[in-house]
């Protein structure tokens, strides 16, 4: 038995084949996580949204694929928008009610996934309550509006709950002063001085646990003191990683299977 931990997929459907071929992935014995953005960008979100609800994959919530929610609740579609399939397939309702219900930190003991990161001041322990606050809103009955306010100005009384859904969903650096700096897309090399990448600065990272995350393509693949990076880009053609839980070993196949 083995767990593989898969960076963002983003609806590229034929790398995931290839690197679950690739590590001899076997359903009936070994498992699946995914880092988060299952969705969007790439060109089979709905196969790749039926195959990890099918497949009973561990997922953590992305931005795109929370950006799927409010889709779904009546969000106006974006240009660069690609889950019109999902939206219009005849099972989607039940992805959407799927997705929704899949948490945005997942703990295994000493094995942690999120999808972006934490908040610098954030305690692991504080971040899985964060967690929990934000999933209890998002499977609510009332989840249509409540997910249309995470995309929306927050109001004052819910900016610590929107601050903590761009954390788990969106960060990538933070300020000197530990605040989260959004807009910086980049490679850490190519950063201010002054940023600072959130996982050199976070509370919730110990020697004695592994947090995996994604998001963040232009980093690419990496691993320090606590922490596994996995995007590696595949939406935008480079390639889609995985690591091996119980031995560390990695695992690439590229996005277009000519290369």
């Amino acid at each position: 038995m083995a767990t593989y931990v898969i960076g963002d997929v983003q609806g590229c459907l034929d790398p995931l084949t290839r690197l679950l071929d690739r590590v001899a992935f076997d359903r009936s014995r070994d498992h699946v996580w995914l880092v988060g953005d299952l969705v969007n960008r790439g060109p089979h979100s709905l196969e790749v949204l039926r195959w990890a609800r099918d497949t009973g994959a561990v997922v953590v919530l992305g931005n795109h694929d929370t950006y799927l929610l409010a889709r779904a609740a009546g969000l106006p579609a974006k240009k660069r928008d690609t889950v019109a399939d999902v939206l219009e397939a005849p099972d989607a309702a039940e992805l959407i009610h799927w997705l929704r219900h899949r948490p945005l930190v997942h703990r295994d003991g000493s094995q942690v996934m999120v999808h972006a990161g934490f908040l610098p001041a954030w305690s692991l322990a504080d971040a899985c309550a964060w967690s929990a606050r934000i999933e209890a809103r998002l499977r609510g009955p009332d989840w249509r509006r409540e997910v249309l306010a995470f995309f929306a100005p927050p109001a004052p009384a819910d900016a610590a709950l929107h601050g903590a859904l761009d954390g788990l969903t969106r960060l990538r650096m933070v300020d000197p002063f530990d605040r989260p700096v959004l807009g910086f897309k980049g490679a850490p090399a190519e950063a201010p001085l002054e940023l600072t990448p959130w996982y050199l600065r976070s509370a919730a990272l110990a020697p004695e646990r592994t947090v995996y995350f994604g998001h963040w393509a232009a980093h690419g693949f990496a691993r320090g003191p606590g922490y596994v990076a996995l995007d590696t880009g595949c939406v935008w053609g480079q390639c889609l990683t995985a690591v091996r839980v119980e031995d560390g070993a990695v695992f690439r196949v590229p996005a277009r299977a000519e290369d």
